[in-house]
């Protein structure tokens, strides 16, 4: 089955698939294009990328804020990922 996609607004609606990878106990978080993660940076000896959720097609023309988003969409549409800090969130 092919996996969702993100609808790119100004690339004639491309559609790419869109995975979000942590790396366990860091900040560590990335986005790629393709659901094994084999193509993101290794991180520290050790650690490993887990797969966290796929996103569900969205346009991204929806989506004004945060700016980093349409950066990390470029990166992942040029490079097939984008590495970033962040953190997680528990939503009660």
């Amino acid at each position: 089955m092919f996996p969702m996609a993100l609808s790119v607004a100004g690339s004639n609606m491309q559609a790419i698939p869109l995975f979000l990878f942590h790396v366990e106990d860091t900040d560590l978080f990335a986005f790629s294009a393709e659901m094994s993660g084999s193509i993101l940076p290794i991180p520290n000896e050790g650690q490993q990328w887990d797969l966290l959720e796929e996103i569900r097609t969205i346009k991204v023309e929806e989506y004004v804020e945060p700016p980093e988003f349409h950066q990390a969409v470029s990166a992942v549409l040029t490079d097939g990922y984008f590495v970033l800090h962040g953190e997680m969130l528990s939503f009660t």
